[in-house]
């Protein structure tokens, strides 16, 4: 296999876990493409970079992938609401497990 030709895409990348794998991959050559979802653009872009916006209903048709890493998560208090909390605890990690 071509040592640059793997495929990931990261949910959560703007979290502090998701920045720090964000980075990680960004400095692991296997990859050349690292595919972001979320509420927010990557702070740095780059080409292999491409970023795929949610609105935590629904998430983007992705390319087939190598690997898939879901660093989503809140606490109560940021999501405002018990049900606000699940939707993105745990309804939206399925919906990206699905999609990748």
């Amino acid at each position: 296999m071509d040592p640059g030709a793997r495929r990931a895409a990261v949910a959560g990348h703007s979290g502090l876990v998701g920045r720090a794998l964000l980075e990680r991959l960004r400095d692991c050559p296997q990859y050349n493409q690292i595919h972001c979802v979320g509420r927010r653009p990557p702070d740095r872009q780059e080409a292999r970079i491409v970023f795929h916006p949610h609105d935590l209903k629904t998430v983007p048709a992705l390319p087939p992938l190598d690997d898939a890493y879901c660093c989503l998560g809140t606490t109560i208090a940021k999501a405002g609401s018990q049900d606000a909390f699940r939707e993105v605890d745990d309804a939206m990690v399925r919906r990206f497990a699905q999609a990748a």
